[in-house]
């Protein structure tokens, strides 16, 4: 039943099946052999790059770059690499929208100065790769309208920086098809920003819950017991609920929590709601399909009443169902 499958997704919120890929530092030909290499803490499963602030300005070249993360309900900010000139200089923002993520940087440097840089924002879908070769073309379509699969839109940002050299050298920065920038590296002074890579997540599979219900990104690391799936499917709806309700599970390094009091209340809310919804579709139905078959409108009219048969009259009620549910 949907209930049950709702279930089933709740207990496997947060979970995400992905493969993390180191992209090669790219940097200028006569860069700075003294700066020292940097990268961003692994980014823990269902939290994503919102934002970029990057400082950069004419004859200045790029100076840093950082990033912040948004998980379910909070964010925070990445460590700044680079410089910002003493703070004489002001960040800027290049905020991405609720369900992009980024997925390329382009960077443009003279023989020895990244000058300019821009970034690549996108919506991916989250369909398996394996999933997606085995589909009918019918099928692709309908998963492609509401899954999204691949990148459905790609956009860029202004470029920050001016490029003053006469043949600048352009290096983009970008990983596997339908990855997403999780996390930064490069080289960088206490100045200034010589070289630039990334870290790029490739997602093999996620739920529908798996960027819901995740923990704060301040929270400490511990360690709780688990709840084992294969033992879960044997259990009963009741028992699956009382157990969800009085253990946590922590995943990603502590940073998702999965089964607190609160969040079981809340899932147990929107069942109900949805449960309302589904059972006022049905009596909304009902009626219908009762009114149409008792209809004297129907039966007198010799154009309208081949349509009062049992197997046309079921359709008509699952196609209203479908539409309003």
């Amino acid at each position: 039943s949907e209930q049950a499958m709702l279930l089933k997704a709740f207990e496997l919120k947060g979970d995400l099946r992905y493969k993390d890929v180191d992209v090669a530092i790219q940097s200028p030909p006569d860069a700075d052999t003294e700066a020292a290499e940097f990268k961003d803490v692994v980014c823990p499963p269902g939290v994503r790059v919102c934002a970029v602030r990057v400082i950069a300005r004419r004859n200045w070249g790029v100076l840093g770059v950082g990033t912040e993360l948004e998980g379910d309900g909070d964010k925070i900010d990445r460590p700044f690499r680079g410089g910002s000139n003493g703070g004489k200089f002001v960040k800027e923002t290049f905020a991405l929208g609720e369900f992009e993520h980024l997925t390329g940087i382009e960077i443009h440097c003279s023989q020895s100065v990244v000058e300019a840089i821009r970034f690549e924002a996108s919506t991916l879908g989250n369909v398996r790769k394996d999933r997606k070769d085995g589909m009918a073309g019918a099928e692709m379509f309908e998963r492609k309208r509401w899954c999204g699969v691949s990148k459905t839109k790609t956009r860029w940002s202004k470029l920050y920086g001016e490029v003053s050299s006469l043949a600048p050298r352009i290096y983009t920065i970008r990983g596997p098809d339908e990855a997403a920038i999780v996390g930064l590296r490069g080289l960088a002074t206490s100045s200034r920003i010589i070289g630039l890579g990334a870290v790029c997540r490739v997602v093999a599979e996620e739920g529908v819950f798996s960027t819901a219900w995740t923990r704060p990104l301040r929270a400490p690391t511990e360690k709780l017991p688990a709840i084992h799936s294969a033992t879960a499917n044997k259990e009963s709806t009741k028992k699956r609920w009382q157990k969800m309700r009085s253990t946590k599970r922590l995943i990603g390094g502590g940073l998702v929590a999965k089964g607190s009091r609160d969040q079981v209340d809340v899932f147990a809310a929107i069942i109900k709601m949805r449960k309302t919804d589904a059972t006022e579709g049905i009596k909304r139905c009902e009626a219908f399909a009762r009114r149409v078959w008792t209809s004297n409108i129907f039966r007198a009219d010799p154009n309208l009443r081949p349509l009062l048969n049992i197997n046309i009259m079921m359709q008509m009620a699952r196609w209203l169902f479908n539409a309003i549910a």
